[in-house]
């Protein structure tokens, strides 16, 4: 018997580097508005954020974001690198559908007479 010889080799980099993303700056909107962050070397994404904040595609980095009701809420991206390594930003989504309003104080009558 002859025994056979198998030689394999294999070349492997070890990555300690999470992949660098921005989430954005908090945003204050009445309206569904683009998300539009900085990914870096990110292969994928997920956003996510309470129930009352709906995505247009959770799975999109450059999704949109809209709430139920009005609130500040915290939303998070959650980015990975071609080898699963994640890193997580997040930014404050503020809802605000409440019109402004403006008093401007008491009326006055002008022109009418002082007594001195």
């Amino acid at each position: 018997m002859n025994p056979e010889v198998v030689m394999a080799s294999s070349d492997f980099t070890i990555d300690k580097t999470a992949p660098t993303i921005d989430a954005g700056t908090n945003i204050v909107t009445n309206s569904s508005t683009a998300l539009s962050p900085g990914l870096g070397d990110a292969v994928s994404s997920v956003w996510s954020g309470p129930a009352q904040v709906t995505f247009g595609d959770v799975n999109l980095a450059t999704s949109t974001a809209s709430a139920k009701a009005d609130g500040a809420y915290a939303i998070t991206l959650t980015t990975y690198d071609a080898g699963g390594k994640p890193s997580v930003d997040s930014l404050v989504f503020t809802w605000d559908t409440t019109p402004a309003t403006v008093d401007v104080g008491s009326d006055i009558t002008i022109g009418s007479a002082i007594a001195v």
